[in-house]
């Protein structure tokens, strides 16, 4: 599921990963307190600039359209940060957490894991 949602949207996978370890520990009921839902944490008001419409906080809980609407989110801040500064994951994944290009420092975590993830992936390709 995160492979088709990354591939989709044109964005890295373990970048999707990443994010949704850091956001719901792979729980697809996940919520929190600023009303974040699904396994990667969207909040149902940024999803209609993503998907054209509004989705219900309840279909944020199905996997597949909670990865969807991550990586589009995802994708789409790759976009805005490429029109008003330079083009990185890192902002992009910023503006996930914080809005349109948020300050680097907030993603540490997610970034550290996506590096994380991608050494791995790297060492079992030349195996």
């Amino acid at each position: 599921m995160v492979d088709a949602a990354a591939t989709r949207s044109h964005v890295p996978a373990l970048l999707l990963v990443a994010i949704v370890e850091n956001e719901s520990r792979w729980r697809a009921g996940a919520y929190n307190r600023s009303g974040a839902a699904g396994l990667g944490g969207v909040m149902p008001r940024g999803v209609p600039a993503c998907a054209g419409q509004a989705i219900p906080c309840a279909a944020l809980l199905n996997p597949d359209i909670n990865l969807r609407a991550a990586a589009s989110i995802l994708r789409q801040n790759y976009r805005y940060c490429a029109r008003t500064a330079r083009p990185s994951w890192e902002r992009a994944l910023a503006g996930y957490q914080t809005g349109r290009c948020g300050p680097i420092k907030l993603t540490a975590t997610v970034v550290a894991r996506w590096a994380q993830l991608e050494r791995v992936a790297f060492r079992q390709s030349i195996r």
